[in-house]
């Protein structure tokens, strides 16, 4: 049976869950209610943008006038305006939390404006008096009111009657106010008077109600985009005959929903009896109840497979709690893989110990860690001479907490790179390697945090002459090279115009310098040589397309073998030739013409888009270091991994945008919070989600090693906001017992030092030899290292 199974595999339909939709969607339409001319469009960037400019043309023209000046200070554009509700952006389940207009805002801003104008005139014609009056030492405590901060009070005073009544007054405002200035008398002296304070402290009445009003307001208008994207944008598409992604799953959802549901939903049993969703920890709650509508109640297998512990995607819409809800709706049909397949023994029983300590490993108890068995196979060793054999190795970071972050950045960066040198150089020697093969720089990657945190390493590396791959989650389209391609694109375009053709060759695709491009000025036949170079390019763009004119620039012009001398020349090359493929797919589907192509290209150069095909490809196969997002290294494997950056983490952001969360009150139903009353309340739960995917992120990390993972960790900045001092640290916290994350982390800041000492000691006694504590390395000094 199994045989067959395998002999028949090809047969089976294998989809992702969008390809499934759309395949039900154009097969069904009947069923589904669905056109049978639609467009799949995976970006979706230009229709809403229009539909953020029309909103706002249309609801900006009713503000008042001094409210709509002040909501330009924080929304400046539609752009801003939709870049803040992004998050929301295909999830229409959301629970919506907002605040409603405030009433007589209108009113309220023409009774401020009044008093503010009456205000201003008093203190444009009597200013002088008032802080003489404010200044005068035999009649106010100076150390109250010390002329010279008198004089600066009213300096910004002047400044702030300027503002409008939505503007926040300045920090010493109050000591303007009767009640602040008498209070600040000499005994027996009489507060000096002026109608200006008692005018003054209406108007700051008055400009606490604007404030709060505006603050609602802001909301308010936010909450009605929200509510105009969810209309419009179907609306639109529907037109349009468009589908986005999004589309494929939340039209699929409505037909199952619908009157035709069940017979729908009937016929797609018949047509796949048995179902497996893999990865099924990234699902939400649209996709889970699709699942569901199609198989529940019938006695039909579904196989759900997924591990909560690595549910690291909710910046892609995965849920979690969706993925909770399933797991708890199963009962008893959960079935656990209990091998690890991956790691050596030893690295498999340190990551167990590390994540056994804790009660609550992963934040929530919902969420739990059963350790791992090494699978019943034997796997080659990696030895290195005169090394400890412990495989998880955290290096101490011996910083005070003076040191600053940057400092300590700079210290791992400069160690990872350290270890890697050392250990390829003792391969070198035939002292390092993994059964009897000796290392090699594929053999290594480093998982960062961010691309910047990528740069540093690969910089690091490179001064010691190693070469590392990067892989990229960043459009192709915001690189350097896509710059310097524009500008190239519109000299070729224009090539009549002296000043792009030598913006054109100053780029880095055609590297020329300065010296060379001022001797064209003294040069007549030199730039018309060049010029008639860049009219003949021009021709064969015209007559015979994109693709075929930059093949014929890139030869005659020697593009590659000028980049390839670059240092980072395969990185420029790479981006280059993906550009070119996609304007060439671009001018052969589209036929947009030479200035139209130019036109799609900018466009897509200010596009946020991050769509499959826009991501930076390697720039190489070859066996070199590599440099992988913690996100990106998901699913894969590496002989030894470098961690640096666990410890860095920040206590995530404060301000006034949108954001989503999982109300624990609620069943832990999804939210938009726009700004509600419980707006502060609310960002605590998002905090806890933060720090729970970072402890899955962690846990994700620390299990793609097969032989050795180094991590660094200690009592510095930010190290008590990371996933790790949880984990470390909350072994100090009884099962059972309810924490808040605003108190845990200020017990571990209490605590950080010392204790951070005793707890990575005692992990590591625990971990019996399987973990070690080294020191950080320090640079050599050498800074190059030659490889044979």
């Amino acid at each position: 049976r199994l045989d067959l199974a395998i002999a028949g595999f090809d047969q089976a339909a294998v989809y992702t869950i969008h390809g499934f939709c759309q395949r039900v969607l154009t097969e069904q339409a009947f069923e589904t209610g669905q056109s049978f001319r639609v467009e799949l469009v995976p970006d979706q960037a230009e229709r809403l943008q229009q539909i953020a400019d029309d909103f706002w043309r249309r609801e900006l023209a009713q503000l008042p006038p001094i409210f709509l000046q002040a909501f330009r200070l924080r929304i400046p554009t539609p752009e801003t305006l939709l870049a803040r509700l992004r998050v929301a952006q295909g999830k229409p389940y959301l629970q919506v939390r907002a605040q409603p207009w405030p009433e007589g805002l209108a009113s309220l801003e023409r009774t401020a404006c009044e008093q503010r104008d009456g205000l201003r005139k008093i203190w444009q014609a009597d200013a002088m008096t008032i802080q003489t009056l404010l200044s005068d030492k035999q009649v106010m405590n100076g150390r109250r009111y010390r002329p010279e901060w008198v004089s600066g009070w009213c300096r910004q005073m002047s400044q702030w009657l300027e503002a409008t009544p939505y503007e926040q007054p300045f920090d010493k405002v109050d000591r303007f106010t009767p009640e602040v200035i008498a209070d600040a008398v000499k005994p027996g002296q009489t507060p000096p008077g002026h109608h200006f304070f008692e005018a003054l402290a209406e108007y700051l009445t008055l400009v606490g109600l604007c404030m709060t009003a505006f603050e609602q307001a802001l909301v308010a208008l936010q909450s009605r985009f929200y509510a105009y994207l969810q209309a419009e944008l179907p609306r639109q598409q529907a037109e349009a005959g468009e589908w986005s992604y999004d589309d494929l799953l939340l039209q699929l959802q409505q037909a199952l929903r619908g009157g035709a549901g069940e017979r729908l939903a009937a016929l797609l049993r018949r047509r796949y009896p048995a179902a497996l969703v893999d990865e099924f920890q990234d699902t939400d709650p649209v996709q889970y109840e699709i699942l569901q509508r199609i198989y529940q109640g019938s006695d039909l297998p579904l196989f759900l497979v997924g591990d909560p512990k690595q549910a690291i995607y909710s910046f892609r819409g995965a849920d979690i709690f969706a993925y909770l809800k399933a797991r708890q709706a199963a009962g008893s049909a959960v079935h656990s893989l209990e091998h690890n397949w991956r790691s050596v023994r030893g690295l498999i029983e340190a990551v167990n110990r590390l994540f056994e300590g804790p009660a609550r490993p992963f934040y929530y108890p919902q969420i739990e860690f059963h350790g791992a068995k090494p699978a019943p196979r034997k796997r080659e060793a990696m030895s290195v001479r005169g090394d400890l054999a412990a495989p998880l190795r955290i290096w101490r970071l011996p910083f005070d907490r003076q040191t600053s972050v940057d400092e300590v950045r700079d210290a791992v960066v400069e160690a990872t790179a350290e270890e890697i040198a050392r250990l390829l150089d003792l391969a070198g020697r035939g002292s390092a390697q993994i059964g009897s093969e000796p290392l090699k720089g594929g053999d290594f990657a480093v998982l960062v945090r961010t691309h910047q945190q990528g740069e540093r390493i690969a910089h690091a590396l490179r001064r010691r002459g190693i070469h590392a791959v990067r892989s990229s989650q960043q459009s192709v389209y915001w690189t350097e090279e896509a710059e310097a391609l524009e500008r190239l694109l519109m000299a070729l375009l224009e090539p009549q115009r002296g000043g792009l053709l030598r913006a054109a060759l100053a780029s880095p695709i055609l590297g020329w310098d300065g010296a060379r491009i001022d001797r064209l000025n003294q040069d007549d036949r030199a730039l018309g040589e060049i010029a008639t170079r860049f009219f003949e390019f021009h021709r064969i763009w015209r007559q015979q397309g994109f693709i075929v004119m930059f093949r014929r620039l890139l030869q005659s012009e020697e593009v590659e073998t000028r980049l390839l001398d670059d240092q980072e020349g395969e990185r420029r090359l790479t981006n280059l030739i993906h550009l070119a493929e996609l304007l060439h797919q671009q001018d052969s589907t589209a036929r947009p013409g030479m200035e139209g192509l130019v036109k799609w290209f900018g466009h897509q150069r200010q596009s946020a888009s991050r769509d499959e095909e826009r991501l930076l490809r390697l720039e190489s196969d070859s066996q070199l270091v590599r440099i992988d997002t913690l996100h990106g290294s998901k699913g894969l494997e590496y002989p030894i991994i470098f961690c640096p950056f666990l410890w860095d983490e920040s206590p995530g952001r404060s301000d006034d945008s949108p954001y989503l969360f999982h109300d624990p009150r609620a069943d832990y139903a999804p939210v938009l919070e726009i700004g509600s009353d419980r707006f502060a309340e609310d960002a605590q739960y998002r905090q806890e989600e933060s720090l729970a995917e970072s402890l899955r992120l962690l846990y994700v990390a620390l299990t793609r090693a097969r032989h050795r993972c180094y991590f660094p960790w200690g009592g510095v900045k930010n190290s008590e906001y990371s996933a790790l001092a949880w984990l470390l640290h909350s072994g100090r916290i009884a099962p059972g017992e309810t924490i808040s994350l605003d108190a845990w982390q200020k017990t571990a800041r209490e605590l950080a030092g010392e204790a951070i000492e005793q707890d990575m000691a005692t992990l590591a006694d625990r971990a019996g030899g399987d973990i070690a504590l080294l020191p950080l390395p320090e640079p050599s000094g050498a800074g190059q290292l030659s490889l044979s």
